[in-house]
């Protein structure tokens, strides 16, 4: 069975991820401190929204820097177990193989870990995540990447994963981004797309490339052209604020009034929400 277009077209390496210029050279120049040794930060968060290129990112970034990797996710019962591993026996071991088992330097080079989901580790299997997870970041040889939706979910638990990590921002691409990799998608599957009917895709996935992507394939199924006629049957994704994209307008955007209504898609409640703005 082929891949679904989203696992077929994922970038394979940094210049390819969507609309995230800045995140990207920020996790270049993150990655770039290990070439000289170990980084003060030697964690890194990245954060935001589904769908935006944060796992393709990190799986990018170590293509391109030539490490292996070892990916951990919450769904896993282990995690919380495999973290702690990790961080107590990578602070002595300079490095390990993709399935956990630690080598000498002469064996294998840099191994990034990352942990997907790490804000999603709260659940009864997963109880002792944090206090791992913090283990980790103090005590690791080697890179690390945490992955996550909401940061302050994570971040509360704990004020050192906020005080010991390198925080990078993905932002929700620009339709024009997404119009712009769609046509590649397209092209490389040897079909014609008005551009308006790539531009309601684009403008009907919120910033969200995965989505844009599984939109456009379905459509694209016994087509050999795509109109936008053939888009109108796409039904309409109500995203959710995140207390996050709320900071943001808050802290970053000149626009009292355009924060005041996020505010209203936030589900939060007032004194969480001011909460998080007197901790910023």
């Amino acid at each position: 069975m082929s891949p679904d277009w989203t696992e077929k077209y994922r970038p394979q390496n940094l210049d390819g991820v969507v609309g995230n210029p800045q995140a990207v050279n920020d996790l270049r120049n993150w990655a770039a401190q290990w070439n000289r040794g170990v980084p003060k930060n030697k964690a890194v968060v990245l954060m935001g929204p589904p769908g935006i290129g944060k796992t393709t990112s990190a799986e990018a970034l170590a293509r391109d820097m030539g490490w292996g990797i070892v990916e951990m996710n919450a769904s896993d019962q282990r995690t919380a177990e495999a973290i702690r591993t990790i961080a107590l026996r990578g602070a002595y071991s300079d490095t390990f193989n993709d399935a956990g088992e630690f080598l000498s330097s002469a064996d294998g080079g840099k191994k990034l870990i990352v942990l997907d989901e790490a804000d999603s580790l709260f659940g009864n299997v997963d109880r002792g995540a944090v206090p791992a997870i913090v283990e980790l970041i103090r005590e690791t040889r080697q890179p690390v990447i945490l992955i996550v939706n909401d940061f302050y979910a994570l971040s509360r638990k704990s004020s050192a994963i906020k005080s010991e990590t390198l925080q990078i921002t993905f932002k929700r691409p620009i339709p024009a981004s997404i119009v712009k990799a769609l046509k590649k998608i397209v092209a490389a599957e040897g079909i014609e797309a008005d551009t308006e009917a790539l531009a309601a895709i684009a403008a009907n996935s919120n910033g969200d490339m995965r989505a844009a992507g599984r939109d456009l394939e379905s459509i694209a199924m016994g087509r050999t052209v795509i109109t936008e006629a053939d888009t109108e049957h796409l039904s309409n994704r109500i995203v959710q604020k995140s207390i996050y994209d709320l900071m943001y307008n808050v802290f970053r955007k000149n626009a009292p009034s355009a924060a005041r209504k996020m505010m209203m898609d936030v589900d939060e409640d007032t004194d969480m929400v001011m909460l998080w703005v007197d901790e910023n």
